[in-house]
């Protein structure tokens, strides 16, 4: 499994939570073409009905067969191809999602809401330059929308490592939208791996503001805050952890950065326990297993040491992670 899909999918609570996929109502109201013809036992009018209902409510699997429907019945017209699109990458369907915005596209439709729910698409199954260039024609149709933006840069930061062409996207979405945490954490993320460490502090800050302010359960900035203060304020960073912890209880490393903060503070059972969840969150992260078998040989358990560097072992092979 290549690095792309592993970012992928750790990405895709950032990417798919756009307000494109997930507020359905938009992606109704933006549907342009012409009223349908009633000519059916069942009127295309009542299927149009339905599925925009169905699509508010995100029933996706009910939604999919009904815009399957409208588009064999009316193949000329673009917006059934669109949701048919955005039904079938809910469904987890990239492949058949990107036949029908394609073909949305084919017939003239043009719209930010297209590009990105392609863009996306295409990213999902590694096509990063597709991917760019439908960000790229969303982000020109409709300049002051964040989503592109935020999604290019993130694309960068995690698939690039490219910290610095990152944070001008960063920087450029939070003034689109100031009030984005993810955004925000993200430009002060790249501060952090530029050795930007007291802007990064202020950024992380910032985010931690953020998500206070809108009630959010985003745990990153604390995290953030956590590993830039853990060498020289640990009793602060301790905070700031069990907070991201607390925060989002199965992201696994909010508990693997919990447990550096113990083994410095010498609590290595506490420590052990921590990396132990990280494990059983993420399995197949080597790191994780790197770090615990690490904190097993520093606790003279040689042979839980060994099994758990040779699992790192065969999963770095696999995946080609370095530790962390």
């Amino acid at each position: 499994m290549s690095i792309a899909f592993r970012s992928f999918r750790f990405l895709s609570f950032c990417l798919i939570v756009l307000q494109t996929l997930t507020e359905s109502s938009r992606i109704w109201a933006q549907t342009v073409g012409p009223a349908l013809q009633s000519n059916s036992p069942v009127s295309a009018d009542d299927q149009k009905r339905t599925l925009g209902e169905l699509m508010r409510q995100m029933r996706w699997v009910e939604a999919a067969p009904i815009a399957q429907a409208l588009v064999q019945t009316y193949p000329d017209d673009p917006n059934w191809h669109y949701l048919l699109g955005v039904a079938r990458w809910r469904l987890e369907d990239p492949i058949a999602a990107i036949q029908a915005l394609r073909e949305a596209e084919n017939r003239g439709m043009d719209t930010p809401p297209l590009h990105k729910a392609l863009g996306l698409a295409y990213y999902s199954i590694n096509q990063f330059i597709l991917f760019e260039m439908q960000m790229d024609k969303a982000s020109k149709l409709a300049p002051l929308d964040f989503e592109p933006i935020y999604s290019l840069g993130r694309y960068r930061e995690s698939i690039l490592n490219d910290y610095s062409g990152a944070l001008k996207f960063f920087e450029q979405a939070t003034l689109l939208k100031p009030d984005h945490s993810k955004s925000v954490y993200y430009k002060g993320h790249c501060q952090e791996m530029l050795d930007m460490w007291p802007e990064a502090l202020g950024t992380f800050q910032s985010a931690i503001v953020l998500v206070e302010k809108n009630r959010e359960r985003f745990s990153l900035p604390y995290q953030g805050m956590a590993r830039l203060l853990l060498e020289t304020k640990t009793a602060q960073a301790l905070v700031f952890a069990r907070k991201a912890v607390e925060l989002e209880p199965n992201l696994d490393s909010n508990h693997s950065t919990l447990a550096r903060i113990y083994e410095l503070e010498g609590k290595l059972p506490e420590a052990e326990q921590q990396l132990q969840i990280a494990v059983r969150l993420s399995p197949n992260k080597p790191g994780n297993h790197y770090v615990l078998s690490k904190l097993y040989r520093s606790l003279g358990r040689t042979e839980d040491a060994q099994a758990q560097l040779q699992t790192f072992q065969k999963l770095k092979a696999t995946y080609d992670e370095s530790p962390q």
